[in-house]
């Protein structure tokens, strides 16, 4: 068999897949087609109507992020990893940007282009040594060593982070916050 031809079978094994997953909090893939002109081939996921996290995050002016409204994405964000790990599925590059926002205004994981079936040599279509987006990778991750579900819980941690920078934010910015509320916040005595 030919290079084209093994690259298109596995394409359309991890297709298949990752069509089984069925969650609340992941984005469902439909299908998938390949365009034999340009030798590539496409998934067909559902449409989620709110788009990026991240864009919700950085490019929306009148955000306004609540404490309790970052803990329900990251519970919720958590729980769609939680159902991945459990299906043996590494997604590898977990960000804001891979996480798309439904109309009710809960998140949905995506871009399963790194994922990676838990020992298994079948969904690794990235480089051996580096996985994903270095700004959100754990440092075993960098230095070549293999991914496990630690390396997503870690790209959750820097998830968890912005959500808590952003939720300050828009505290300082909204109210007569004071130095005595903002360090009991991060644990420290003013």
């Amino acid at each position: 068999r030919s290079r084209a031809t093994r690259r298109r079978e596995r394409f359309v094994q991890e297709a298949l897949f990752l069509s089984s997953l069925r969650h609340p909090r992941i984005v469902r893939m439909l299908g998938y087609t390949y365009f034999p002109n340009n030798r590539t081939f496409a998934l067909i996921m559902e449409y989620v109507s709110r788009g990026l996290l991240f864009d919700l995050l950085h490019r929306s002016p009148n955000l306004t992020l609540l404490v309790s409204q970052a803990l329900w994405f990251a519970r919720d964000i958590a729980e769609g990893m939680s159902f991945l790990h459990r299906s043996g599925v590494l997604h590898r590059d977990l960000k804001s940007a891979n996480v798309l926002v439904d109309e009710s205004s809960r998140p949905k994981i995506c871009d399963f282009g790194l994922s990676k079936e838990e020992n298994s040599e079948s969904f690794a279509v990235s480089a051996p040594s580096v996985h994903g987006t270095i700004a959100w990778s754990p440092p075993e991750t960098l230095r070549g060593l293999s991914c496990t579900a630690a390396s997503d819980v870690y790209s959750f941690g820097i998830i968890m982070c912005v959500f808590y920078v952003y939720s300050v934010y828009f505290c300082f910015h909204s109210y007569s916050f004071s130095f005595e509320v903002f360090f009991s916040l991060v644990g420290m005595s003013y």
